[in-house]
């Protein structure tokens, strides 16, 4: 995932709940067995229009919106309640993104981004907010050639890469948490999963001696700020965002959005910050230091 931070300046103007990324795990299904697979066995399930409800309903401001599974095209229909969701309620998205596998060809798919893509903001620096990415490495080779689908593999690929939400390939260019599958790996290939570190704040916006406008800590009345990644399973459990199935529901289950609030369940595991302004820093500080650890 590319870093999607918009300016600080801006995030702090937006009032109510605001994530830098939200993701949301939309099934568990999936065609594929690939062997280094964090999720592990794959099941039928998918998130319901509650959990999708209950989850976005508590944010006013996504800047990253990404969705994954599992193969997500194998769950358009929960992909458009929440493409209806956001514009109903006038949630404010800076960008949505995905992650197929490339084995099945969708043109509702690509008409769904299009869709959306006209509603997220635009700070004017690319023309699409919204975009996927095709998985592909030894591990998904392995098994699209297990299965006889090298050649719709790769007509796949060519059709999707004419579509301007196309983003690329994405390659595996470090090592793997051990989860799932992956467990089964040759132990120099993986690395323990490391839980994130979340951070919050708390602001209200008011104007100094000389009338500059800025943000003072606020824990009453003031809007919230967490992340840097807020991860949400079919099952409504906020977890790990590289948990397996199993992981998701016992060691890195730290709530669910049916039960109550995701601001309840990150104030638990959550550094307060007391200065707004450090929040971007912080979480950005954060979201690299779990993005480097298995290099």
């Amino acid at each position: 995932m590319k870093n999607k931070f918009i300016k600080s300046t801006i995030i702090l103007l937006i009032g109510g709940l605001l994530t830098k990324v939200l993701g949301m795990i939309i099934t568990e299904r999936c065609n594929l067995s690939c062997e280094h697979c964090l999720r592990g066995e794959c099941s039928c399930k998918t998130m319901s229009d509650e959990v999708v409800e209950a989850t976005l309903s508590q944010f006013d401001y996504i800047q990253t919106l990404s969705i994954c599974g599992g193969e997500v095209t194998l769950a358009e229909d929960v992909i458009e309640k929440i493409i209806n969701y956001i514009i109903e309620k006038n949630i404010v998205v800076g960008e949505i993104t995905y992650t197929l596998n490339g084995t099945i060809y969708s043109e509702n798919f690509l008409e769904l981004l299009s869709y959306s893509n006209q509603y997220l903001i635009n700070d004017g620096d690319k023309e699409n907010r919204t975009s996927f990415a095709i998985s592909w490495d030894a591990f998904h080779h392995n098994e699209v050639k297990r299965l006889g689908m090298e050649d719709e593999y790769v007509d796949n690929v060519k059709r999707y890469a004419e579509s301007s939400f196309y983003y690329g390939l994405r390659g595996l260019d470090k090592k793997l948490f051990r989860e799932g599958r992956a467990e089964n790996l040759p132990i120099e290939l993986t690395v323990p999963l490391r839980p994130m570190n979340y951070y919050m704040t708390y602001y209200t916006k008011c104007r100094n001696k000389l009338g500059i406008l800025k943000s003072v800590f606020d824990r009453e009345q003031g809007s919230c700020i967490m992340g840097p990644i807020i991860t949400v399973n079919p099952d409504g459990i906020v977890t790990e965002c590289d948990a397996s199935i199993e992981h998701q529901r016992t060691l890195y289950n730290y709530g669910n959005v049916l039960e109550e609030s995701i601001e309840d369940i990150l104030l638990r595991r959550s550094i307060i910050l007391t200065k707004p302004k450090e929040i971007n820093k912080r979480m950005f500080k954060e979201l690299k230091r779990y993005t480097t650890y298995n290099k």
